[in-house]
């Protein structure tokens, strides 16, 4: 099967926190490179974390990995990081 790659931010893990899909691509290393540069400004001063998520084509796609990034205030960009352990058995966050 064909999959996307999602780029969701998020400004923490409560339930009524900010939480946007910004868009998705068709191969990891152009997501990746977003998240890398903050294109168009993801962070928004709003949104701490940004996961990048492959999700399978058709409808319920699920997501089969993602890649997690934390904004450093003191280097001013997303650095990856290890999934966080509050959204454990938590997926499909770009696309419910």
């Amino acid at each position: 099967l064909k999959t996307i790659f999602t780029v969701c931010g998020m400004e923490n893990f409560k339930v009524n926190s900010l939480h946007r899909t910004f868009g998705w691509y068709s191969k990891l290393p152009l997501a990746l490179d977003a998240v890398k540069k903050n294109d168009c400004d993801l962070h928004e001063c709003a949104y701490q974390y940004i996961v990048v998520e492959e999700v399978k084509e058709g409808a319920f796609g699920l997501a089969v990995k993602e890649w997690w990034h934390k904004w450093d205030k003191k280097e001013k960009k997303f650095l990856p990081i290890s999934k966080p352990k509050e959204t454990l058995g938590t997926i499909n966050w770009g696309i419910g």
